[in-house]
């Protein structure tokens, strides 16, 4: 089963998001690091906002920075790994809270995506 997702996959790329809360400063930070069907990294960016955002909304934030991320840098096949299984779940359609449509809709604007939870 493993190499049949594995070939499924080929020409896919992996984009890794992550974010983190510095509540005594009141910013959040953004890691995306993108890579090719064989692992290796193509692209990766840090950003920091200077708003004090909750878990669950910096998760978010960084799902949708790493869409606009892969349209800029032209992946269109992209599986988005974030570590938030609600974020996760929610733009795979299984729930429906209403901060995730704007993510939801940057990553309609790429040719094909998969969310997975890590």
């Amino acid at each position: 089963m493993e190499e049949e997702n594995s070939q499924v996959l080929q020409r896919w790329y992996k984009v890794n998001t992550d974010g983190v809360i510095f509540s005594k400063h009141k910013w959040t930070g953004i890691g995306v690091i993108a890579r090719d069907d064989q692992g290796r990294v193509v692209a990766t960016m840090s950003k920091r906002l200077m708003v004090p955002l909750g878990a669950l909304e910096v998760e978010t934030k960084a799902l949708e920075v790493a869409a606009v991320f892969a349209r800029d840098i032209d992946i269109q096949k992209v599986v988005f790994k974030s570590d938030s299984l609600l974020v996760c779940s929610t733009i795979q359609g299984v729930i429906e809270p209403p901060i995730i449509f704007g993510t939801i809709q940057y990553m309609s604007q790429l040719r094909q995506v998969k969310v997975q939870h890590t």
